[in-house]
């Protein structure tokens, strides 16, 4: 169910990826302390020129979750966040900006107590690849402390070895 609506976001958004091995990719799935983890789950498709691999992994406490994805495929997918952009209103946050040197989108939905971390990790002319995070019922803060678990640089090399 959770790996179908990941799939469901990368057709919303037209993203045609493109499969590569993602062993590497599955041991930076790390525990996260005070967290039950799903298993990892890893997904390639190539269907009529759709071509996508992601590694994924689910986490619980309490009423709390989120999710970890490691994508990679067409530039495309990376180009709308690669703009500034920054939108307050009384549901949506949407905020882009830099931490360490990689480029983040952040999304909430202050209704629904929702919301997403997108780090872009390596891009080139055709490709591109990138940590997406998905949480409910954590705020923005504690989510991307948690995001900062994960080892933001081992994952930018193991994607640009792949691009």
């Amino acid at each position: 169910m959770k790996l179908r609506n990941v799939f469901v976001v990368y057709l919303i958004f037209g993203i045609a990826l493109f499969a590569y091995a993602n062993e590497d990719l599955k041991k930076e799935m790390i525990d996260v302390s005070g967290w039950e983890a799903g298993e990892i789950e890893d997904a390639s498709v190539n269907m009529a020129g759709l071509k996508f691999t992601s590694v994924n992994r689910f986490y619980e406490k309490d009423d709390m979750e989120f999710s970890v994805s490691f994508i990679a495929g067409s530039n495309t997918m990376l180009q709308g966040y690669q703009m500034d952009v920054t939108i307050e209103t009384d549901e949506v946050s949407i905020e882009s900006f830099e931490l360490n040197g990689f480029r983040i989108v952040k999304s909430y939905d202050k209704m629904e107590k929702t919301g997403a971390y997108m780090i872009d990790l390596a891009s080139s002319d055709m490709s591109g690849s990138m940590l997406l995070m998905s949480f409910t019922n954590i705020d923005t803060d504690s989510a991307l402390e948690i995001l900062q678990e994960f080892n933001w640089e081992k994952l930018r090399k193991i994607a640009k070895e792949t691009l």
